[in-house]
């Protein structure tokens, strides 16, 4: 019986590790993870999710957004959306992207991805989700494709707001102290 107890803990404290940053519903982002849970990483060659966080909607089939490049410059060097995508859009590489998508509807989960795009930052470099230049819903906001309806989505929290950092100073979640060996030794004395 104290195994079975055991396991259920371990697995619960499991699951928890696998949360979005952000709780809020109806929330897009950027991130450097599948999970929505990475917001800074080193400046190379990889990633960068839009990710659509806890939405209350069963499934989407669009989405309009648009961003800055703080620093850089930056190359997207390519850009995947679901199944059956029509884009519209594009990015400069040197400071701001805007995009709108309609794509095959996709069932959501926690964290929707809706876009991927490689890029490859050449210097210390922030992303910022922004809403569309040319936006179908409220100025300033990005906005998803719910059953042929375009609704407004908040912007998900991260560094400095709402920035996926690459190659800048990440800031700490939990502060941080130094601690020697001696020092931890003696809280099990």
């Amino acid at each position: 019986m104290k195994k079975m107890v055991i396991l259920l803990i371990v697995s619960l404290m499991a699951t928890s590790a696998f949360a979005v940053v952000d709780p809020d519903p109806n929330m897009l982002g950027m991130y450097l993870d599948l999970n929505a849970d990475v917001t800074c990483g080193p400046a190379m060659m990889g990633n960068v999710y839009v990710i659509l966080t806890n939405p209350t909607y069963g499934e989407v089939n669009g989405a309009e957004f648009g961003f800055d490049v703080v620093g850089g410059p930056m190359f997207v060097l390519s850009t995947t959306w679901p199944l059956e995508a029509v884009a519209i859009g594009g990015y400069d590489n040197v400071s701001r992207g805007d995009w709108a998508c309609g794509f095959a509807p996709i069932v959501t989960s926690e964290a929707t991805v809706v876009c991927t795009m490689q890029v490859l930052p050449q210097g210390p470099t922030s992303i910022i989700l922004t809403g569309n230049n040319i936006p179908s819903g409220e100025p300033g906001l990005p906005a998803i494709l719910d059953a042929g309806v375009v609704t407004n989505v908040g912007l998900s929290a991260g560094i400095g707001g709402t920035a996926v950092a690459m190659g800048t100073p990440c800031e700490d979640v939990v502060a941080t102290e130094k601690a020697s060996f001696e020092s931890l030794k003696s809280l099990y004395r």
